[in-house]
């Protein structure tokens, strides 16, 4: 099992970020719309576990399993991770539901991604709470060195999940919170 290892920070200038990127050579790799739906049991037995259960669309279709973060107040997020390549999005889905999995979030975001030694950079854009910067790389000191060269400030990094964050900003006191889309598909 791989384990994933990564940062995210809420940022005010993407644009800045970029420019960073491409003095320190790196290189851009893909840009584009994402598409996300989390499952869980009916229960929320992933949730209650801090894990997470994920079909993604972006270049591809990709199922992803998270286990629970080695703390869940750390910035540098650290946990357990499975991802299969799946030929379709919506058979996935309705594979997922038919084992019993139900719908319980389901988020966009413009994704622009970035290569940086062995590091990936990704600049997101979400709606509603807007724009982060995340940084995956094999080892926690080589994410806080690609944080420290792109300016990022560490007050900025969170240790919080984009459904977390959005549920704060959505005010809601339970886990049943909007999905988080963009109104305007011709936006993408």
């Amino acid at each position: 099992m791989a384990r994933e290892i990564e940062a995210k920070a809420r940022c005010s200038d993407l644009a800045a970020v970029r420019k960073r990127l491409a003095e320190l050579g790196a290189r851009a790799i893909q840009k584009g719309f994402e598409r996300n739906v989390v499952f869980d049991t009916p229960e929320g037995t992933l949730r209650s576990g801090d894990s997470l259960l994920r079909l993604r669309e972006y270049s591809n279709v990709v199922l992803t399993f998270k286990g629970p973060r080695r703390s869940a107040a750390d910035p540098i997020k650290s946990r357990d991770e499975i991802e299969v390549e799946v030929g379709d999005f919506d058979r996935t889905a309705e594979m997922l539901a038919a084992l019993g999995f139900v719908k319980v979030w389901a988020y966009e975001k413009q994704r622009e991604e970035w290569l940086l030694g062995d590091a990936k950079v990704c600049l997101d854009t979400l709606p509603a709470i807007g724009d982060y910067v995340e940084v995956e790389a094999p080892e926690e000191a080589e994410v806080r060195s690609v944080l420290a060269k792109l300016g990022v400030d560490e007050r900025d990094v969170t240790p919080h999940t984009y459904a977390e964050i959005f549920r704060e900003f959505a005010g809601a006191t339970g886990w049943e919170i909007p999905d988080m889309v963009f109104q305007d598909k011709g936006a993408k």
